[in-house]
């Protein structure tokens, strides 16, 4: 049975907190009714004409895109307690896999061990968090290039290997990956990353992402037995 576990800490001021997620439960249902519109056109056009086809699947992405950046603002704002329950890891990768989009061309290493035994945790938020990680993973990776999902259990610990071959990732501290700070752009992979590392943490589990030359970026997240 489901049970609530860990507890919740709001990072901002009740009244932030509350137009936050009033400002996002808004914007999400906006972004609803533009996704339902997307359908009906995609029902209604010539399915034969590609340009048509590619504008219609850039709009549906970048939907997604902010849908994610939405909520990421949501759970930084005000997290949610966990609800623990017995969870068969693999199926959450599986699960968190199938929600990011992968280009053409780029090729999938699935390693799931057999022998990962379930872990007690929240089921949708250890979803977002892969989600977020694959996302990032797989946002430069090019046709031929390639993204690994590994699982073992080692030293006591479960643990999920998420490779890339092929991620062009910048020569700075790799802590910096968590820094709101620098470009505009620095917060769309700060706060995704901060996430994923937040509900990881509050499962008792680790995230490091280490380089292991130019073209590999490993990130590894681990859980106790």
């Amino acid at each position: 049975m489901a049970e609530e576990c860990g507890s919740s800490e709001a990072r901002v001021s009740p009244e932030m907190g509350e137009l936050i997620r009033n400002l996002g439960h808004d914007l999400r249902n906006k972004f609803c009714v533009v996704k339902n519109s997307v359908y009906y056109l995609r029902m209604k056009v010539d399915n034969d004409d590609s340009k048509v086809q590619r504008h219609l699947n850039i709009v549906e992405k970048e939907i997604n895109t902010a849908n994610g950046i939405i909520m990421d603002l949501m759970n930084y704002a005000w997290p949610k307690a966990s609800i623990c329950q017995d969870l068969p890891l693999n199926d959450v990768l599986k699960r968190a896999l199938a929600q990011v989009h992968i280009s053409d061309g780029v090729l999938q290493h699935l390693d799931l061990s057999s022998d990962i035994p379930a872990l007690q945790g929240d089921r949708i938020q250890l979803e977002h968090a892969f989600t977020n990680i694959m996302a990032w993973v797989i946002s430069d990776l090019s046709p031929g290039e390639s993204l690994g999902i590994a699982t073992r259990v080692q030293d006591g610990h479960i643990e999920v290997r998420i490779a890339s071959a092929g991620l062009k990732l910048a020569s700075q501290s790799l802590d910096d990956l968590f820094d709101f700070h620098g470009t505009p752009s620095a917060y769309r992979v700060a706060l995704p990353l901060l996430i994923s590392k937040s509900l990881i943490e509050g499962h008792g589990g680790t995230l490091d992402i280490s380089r292991k030359d130019d073209a590999v970026t490993v990130v590894i997240v681990r859980f106790p037995v």
